[in-house]
């Protein structure tokens, strides 16, 4: 009867696999700093593009003043929408790229005091708006990286309150589902 090697006609070696498997990781980790290193870039000098545009859009609306025609007033706004859209998109690259080169430093968390710490930063957004709180009094102790956490809930939270804002009284539910996997 043949091995898989004599079928396949190659030497499967375990040696040469490891070998394999190092060199293609290393290919993976170099590809993945480039790809970290050109989202950076793009961002930043994206960035620096998209402040021209919206001082420009803002001295435009001043130089014209009380002569702004409203159909103007209203392509000036919409222009300033846009670049608003694209700047939190370009915030969200160099987040990302961010987040891809940092190294994880896992960790007990208490999701309570971490979420208790997140509102407490969030509380001017909340200004003026009816909100109601229903949290969990028992989240967990979790194992993962705080920062990493902590942006999570923040971006969860920031959109609960930011997307309610339609609502007379926004209710914002918090909680959690235990899992039952092995080596949970």
């Amino acid at each position: 009867m043949e091995t898989p090697e004599e079928m396949s006609g190659s030497d499967c070696r375990p040696v040469d696999l490891r070998q394999r498997v190092d060199q293609l990781e290393r290919e993976l980790a170099q590809v993945q700093l480039a790809l970290e290193d050109f989202t950076y870039s793009v961002s930043h000098d994206l960035r620096a593009s998209l402040r021209h545009v919206t001082a420009y859009l803002r001295i435009a609306r001043e130089d014209l003043g009380d002569a702004l025609d409203p159909a103007i007033a209203d392509h000036l706004d919409t222009a300033a929408d846009a670049a608003t859209r694209m700047g939190r998109l370009m915030d969200g690259l160099m987040e990302l790229s961010r987040v891809g080169r940092a190294v994880l430093q896992p960790a007990v968390v208490d999701l309570g005091a971490l979420l208790d710490d997140v509102r407490h930063h969030l509380e001017p957004a909340c200004e003026g708006r009816a909100l109601r709180w229903h949290v969990a009094p028992d989240l967990p102790r979790v194992h993962g990286d705080l920062a990493l956490l902590n942006q999570l809930l923040t971006c969860l939270v920031d959109n609960a309150i930011k997307f309610s804002r339609d609502r007379d009284l926004a209710e914002i539910t918090i909680g959690w589902t235990p899992l039952e996997a092995p080596g949970m």
